[in-house]
């Protein structure tokens, strides 16, 4: 069921108090039903606020969430729901403690020894731990999923394993609107799975993971099932279900075949075979993915042209509206629809979207309100109405600004009010500016001056960040290099960074974790 069906079963006081700490206009006026389900859906449905339901969440949390997404319409009936997840605990902590539940290649006791001192500090593990534990896990190339495993052992579960734990954390989905109860059924929105995967960063869903691991012999499953520690007897379709239960990744499983095999693979189902093995692997997993193997003949037919959703913007218009969104949000578009490619400078990513099929109605509306909002607060625009009233009166901005974009985006940009360019990551391999004389960035001076506590390297970067307003890790990364700057451990540093402002009394940057990989924003004015 999709989230706005959902919610239409809703009476008015069950929307108002759903929607209390999600949007800001509920707490000062009374919204017609339609908007306030739109708004709500809107809110629910994005990959931020998923985020900031689960990322910190403790067990039995993936379990329910997993059960769910597996299960056929992502329904379980209430009566069943309880037992299935104490059965999927079980599981996970009988893997936890078997001796061949993981392999031996990775640091999993220092890993398991971090997480065993977060939940002792409080007994709880708070988001800024959490962002530790992510950071930490990708040094140590450990998967999320690994972690689930690692979270069920015996040195840590019994800090979250009380008798009360499937409803905490059941309430907890349906307070924040995941998990609703609609007919004896709990259900999550259809919405909601790729959001849910995206942050837990899981490749495939298990029956398409199923699927790609059926195009292997008994004997190559045998070979992996021996590498990963596991037990490699039975039948085929034993092993495959046992590479599965046991959490392996795909990327990793795939990683240990040949090109060669990749290639089979790929020629098998309909797949191009050309490229490297990284480009095949990803081919194969998004191949999978989107179930087109199970339409193979359709694949291989001739490609059904589709017709480019005209724009109502002329170029220059187009460049000007886009500027008002940050990096994260041009990011957010290109990840959310096809054939957009998600890195380059903020100008490339822009042109980007112009040069894509979609229109700016279908570009815009991948955006929450909340980000719609700020925007049209930015341009003193009316903020009120359904989000494609709220599109249209930016679209109809942009056109009235034909003539007057050129001076009044420079303004802006040299304001540092919009997270623009600036050319900081166009050529992160000329001779760094050790100095950061002329090309220092421009809130340099203003920054040292009012944060003289920090040194140079810590200016640097948050001066960068101050006139970007967010960036992802591969731009911090090639912030580093562009500016030589001696950081090995970026997340740990950014955490330091973070906590040294807090204890300045200056919380101006904030970490939002994004599954694996973190996006920082500076917040301060």
């Amino acid at each position: 069921m999709k989230l706005s069906e959902i919610l239409a079963r809703y009476d008015a006081a069950a929307l108002e108090a759903l929607a209390a700490d999600k949007i800001d206009d509920v707490l000062h006026l009374r919204l017609p039903k339609e908007v306030l389900i739109d708004e709500i859906a809107d809110t629910i449905a994005s990959f931020s606020y998923v985020s900031d339901v689960i990322a910190s969440r403790h067990p039995p949390c993936f379990e329910i969430l997993d059960l769910l997404i597996n299960a056929e319409d992502h329904m379980i009936e209430v009566a069943n729901l309880r037992a299935m997840v104490r059965e999927r605990t079980t599981e996970l902590i009988h893997i936890a403690d078997g001796d061949d539940s993981l392999g031996l290649s990775k640091e999993y006791d220092l890993y398991t020894r971090m997480l065993e001192a977060a939940w002792a500090n409080d007994t709880v593990v708070d988001a800024s731990e959490s962002s530790m534990l992510t950071a930490l896990r990708r040094e140590l190339g450990i998967t999320f999923r690994e972690h689930i495993v690692l979270e069920h052992g015996e040195r840590v579960r019994h800090f979250w394993n009380t008798p009360d734990a499937y409803e905490r954390e059941r309430n907890h989905l349906i307070r924040s609107g995941l998990l609703h109860s609609i007919d004896d059924r709990y259900v999550l929105p259809e919405e909601l799975p790729p959001l849910v995967r995206k942050v837990w960063s899981i490749q495939l869903p298990q029956d398409d993971f199923r699927r790609l691991l059926a195009y292997l012999s008994n004997e190559r499953l045998y070979d992996l099932l021996s590498s990963y520690g596991l037990k490699v007897s039975g039948t085929k379709e034993e092993k495959i279900n046992r590479l599965v239960n046991n959490y392996v990744e795909p990327p990793d499983l795939l990683d240990r075949l040949t090109i060669y095999e990749l290639k089979d693979i790929a020629r098998n189902i309909g797949a191009h075979i050309s490229g490297s093995k990284s480009e095949i692997t990803e081919r194969l997993i998004e191949f999978f993915r989107n179930q087109e193997d199970l339409r193979i003949e359709e694949a291989t037919a001739e490609p059904e042209y589709i017709e480019p959703e005209p724009k109502a913007l002329e170029w220059d218009s187009f460049q000007h509206l886009f500027q008002y969104l940050t990096i994260e949000n041009l990011y957010e578009i290109a990840d959310s629809l096809d054939g957009i490619p998600k890195s380059g400078s903020k100008s490339d990513r822009i042109s980007f979207l112009w040069q894509s099929r979609y229109s700016e109605v279908t570009l815009l509306g991948v955006l929450t309100n909340t980000v719609l909002r700020r925007i049209m607060g930015k341009l003193y625009l009316p903020t009120s109405g359904p989000k494609d009233e709220k599109i249209a009166r930016l679209i109809d901005w942009a056109k009235a600004q034909s003539g007057v974009q050129a001076e009044s985006v420079e303004a802006d940009v040299d304001d540092g009010f919009i997270g623009s360019d600036h050319e900081f990551f166009e050529d992160a391999e000329q001779e760094p500016v050790v100095s950061h004389e002329p090309g220092k960035p421009r809130a340099l001076d203003a920054i040292a001056s009012s944060y003289p506590f920090l040194n140079l390297s810590q200016q640097v970067v948050l001066a960068v960040l101050h006139e970007l307003h967010s960036l992802n890790e591969t731009e911090l990364e090639r912030l580093v290099a562009r500016y030589n700057i001696d950081w090995f451990l970026l997340k740990a540093e950014m955490m330091n960074l973070v906590e040294l402002l807090e204890e300045h009394g200056a919380p101006v940057v904030q970490i939002r974790a994004r599954g694996d990989y973190n996006v920082y924003e500076y917040v301060g004015s």
